[in-house]
């Protein structure tokens, strides 16, 4: 096995995935409302109501449990920059955005969990490297300017980045990582 003893360290970006699934729907955005409506179907959401004006978008819907969620999006074309909103039986719980910089790309998630507790996920992609720096917090961060540094996710108690086959971060309990990354059999 590779890097013994950071097997579980990798537990801290499930959390993330999670959220990338109430997200789904503003992959539809732009597409139309027959596509949309179709897309979202497959995934199991029933009502669907699509609309967007110019760069502004929203599809509402419920899940199989009776939920109501929407997503809200407007898209910045100059600025190449996401910002959606998510909300599930009227109350908000996603805000992302991402944004275009000199470097790559920047983006921030702030989610408000079950419990009332909230989390907000920063990230920076230049190429093929990457950072995310993960935090607890008590209200949504001040919007992406596109001026983020490359690092501006350090800021976070908790961060893991990767550049080149570099791997460094540091865990939610303060432990620093660094190594090597090699990948299996399989990422070859």
């Amino acid at each position: 096995m590779n890097n013994p003893g950071t097997e579980l360290d990798s537990m801290a970006l499930l959390s993330i995935v999670m959220v990338d699934l109430l997200l789904l729907p503003a992959s539809t955005f732009g597409a139309g409302e027959e596509e949309a409506k179709f897309a979202l179907a497959l995934l199991g959401a029933q009502d669907i109501v699509y609309t967007e004006n110019g760069n502004q978008y929203k599809v509402q819907y419920q899940n199989e449990e009776g939920s109501q969620y929407q997503v809200q999006g407007v898209y910045d074309v100059a600025a190449d920059a996401l910002k959606c909103t998510v909300l599930v039986d009227e109350k908000e719980a996603v805000v992302s955005e991402h944004h275009k910089t000199s470097f790559g790309y920047v983006g921030q998630i702030y989610v408000v969990n079950d419990d009332g507790s909230a989390n907000v996920y920063q990230m920076a992609l230049r190429g093929k490297d990457g950072m995310i720096g993960i935090s607890e917090a008590t209200a949504a961060p001040a919007s992406l300017t596109g001026g983020e540094a490359a690092d501006f996710p350090k800021a976070n108690k908790e961060w893991y980045a990767i550049e080149g086959d570099r791997f460094t971060g540091v865990t939610a309990d303060g432990r620093e990582l660094s190594f090597i990354y090699v990948p299996s059999g399989d990422e070859l």
